[in-house]
């Protein structure tokens, strides 16, 4: 392997290979060739499937066909493109071909972006955190494609309230080196940390923050990392690193590397693509005025059709609610009809009682039979519950007595007709 690649493989990925080959049991040199580009990430992410084994296949497949719905809600168009298969392989990896803990994993991950929406971010989202001399932003590869993100602390000028904007930030960045990693069939980005002139005491302080990151990164992003290059780093960030180790993948330990002079990084990136405060030749400057929004325009956000459904599902309840409403009001309005005729009984009732109590005995008897037949009536009479059924049927009551009453003035007519017709008869005949 090592001959491959000229003898340049460095150690910790040489060490991967050969914890890799005894795992699976594949100590022949064919099979680590065929797997030292998917190890390291040199690999065409849209042709991942031709780096697996057969066993790895059948898991690959088995999850794709277990992602129908979260929490029993069909996937979104832009949950299932997110879930490719380079996506599903990943999570995979991180957990050991595991697959029920992968499944469990990009479950979690699918609600997140549901509520932390991070494809959608846009520079304007982040203002306050763009507003810097370039703490962080992405500029150029390295030598396997693989997209360059700048860190830098000592221009963080936002502290511990604006946590929302700093996590907002880190994946606005994220996603968009994800984006510029697909333009080269990559699906890994190389990080460069640069403490020079940082305040390592906030740093610590800001604890929390660190360990919300870490978690972001791995439970949200993982495998993502294809390298880390930490520089200038000092004695506090020792104990920084001790502080935040124990939160950290072993995977993800592996590709940490903590360097002692720029010249360590010609390793991973070519000169050209170098930044030239790290000992390139890339006269790059990140400046607020030319580049707050140079990402928006380089890889703009695509109108999906997810957006479109939410907005059809909006006019939808729109249209319900208003059908709603109407249908309160009419049952309100046959409400209002009941108390009326309610009303319009209990004063019949009341005027009886007061010609019982003024005329003779034998109209206040009659009276008083009449109103009591009434009021029993209307008290067997039992109380219709107005519903939007009701109303249907109703509606459809109308519509008979419609019809019958057509069917009795037909019948009239033509009886009318037919009596008619008999007295021209009789009188015919009698005049015969």
């Amino acid at each position: 392997i090592n001959a491959e690649y000229g003898g340049s493989l460095p150690p910790s990925l040489t060490e991967q290979c050969q914890i890799y080959c005894l795992s699976q049991r594949m100590n022949n040199v064919d099979v680590g060739n065929r797997n030292l580009k998917f190890l390291t990430g040199e690999y065409d992410a849209t042709k991942i499937r031709t780096y697996l084994t057969p066993e790895e296949l059948t898991l690959l497949d088995q999850f794709r066909s277990s992602l129908i719905s979260i929490n029993g809600q069909p996937l979104t168009s832009d949950e299932e493109s997110f879930c490719t298969d380079a996506c599903l392989c990943r999570y995979l990896r991180a957990r050991d071909w595991k697959l029920k803990k992968a499944q469990e994993m990009i479950v979690a991950t699918l609600k997140w972006r549901r509520e932390m929406k991070p494809h959608l971010i846009k520079a304007d989202d982040v203002l306050g955190e763009l507003k810097n001399e370039g703490k962080m932003y992405r500029n150029g590869f390295d030598n396997l494609d693989r997209p360059i993100i700048y860190m830098k602390p000592a221009f963080d000028n936002t502290g511990m309230p604006e946590r929302e904007q700093k996590l907002k930030y880190l994946c606005y960045v994220l996603e968009k080196s994800i984006k510029a990693a697909e333009t080269k069939n990559r699906d890994k980005v190389v990080v460069l940390i640069d403490f020079k002139d940082a305040n390592h005491v906030s740093g610590i302080s800001n604890m929390k923050i660190s360990k919300e990151v870490l978690n972001i990164l791995q439970c949200h992003y993982p495998e993502r990392l294809g390298l880390a290059c930490c520089f200038n780093a000092p004695w506090a960030f020792t104990l920084f690193w001790k502080l935040i180790s124990p939160f950290i993948d072993q995977n993800t330990k592996r590709k940490i590397h903590i360097l002692g002079s720029y010249k360590d990084l010609a390793k991973y990136i070519n000169l050209n693509c170098l930044e030239k405060a790290y000992g390139g030749e890339n006269t790059f400057k990140w400046k607020f005025e030319e580049c707050w929004n140079k990402e928006d325009l380089e890889y703009p956000i695509e109108s999906s059709r997810s957006s479109k459904e939410e907005k059809k599902n909006k006019r939808d309840e729109k249209k319900k609610r208003k059908k709603k409403n109407e249908d309160n009001n009419k049952i309100d309005e046959l409400k209002k009809e009941q108390s009326m005729r309610r009303r319009s009984t209990t004063e019949i009732v009341a005027l009886n009682n007061d010609h019982s109590s003024s005329g003779d005995s034998g109209k206040r008897r009659g009276s008083l039979a009449l109103s009591t037949k009434q009021t029993k009536k209307s008290a067997s009479k039992p109380r219709i519950k107005v519903t939007s059924e009701t109303l249907k049927n109703e509606e459809r009551g109308e519509m008979k007595r419609g019809r019958s009453s057509k069917k009795s003035k037909s019948s009239k007519r033509e009886k009318q007709e037919a009596s008619e017709g008999s007295d021209e008869f009789h009188s015919f005949t009698a005049s015969e």
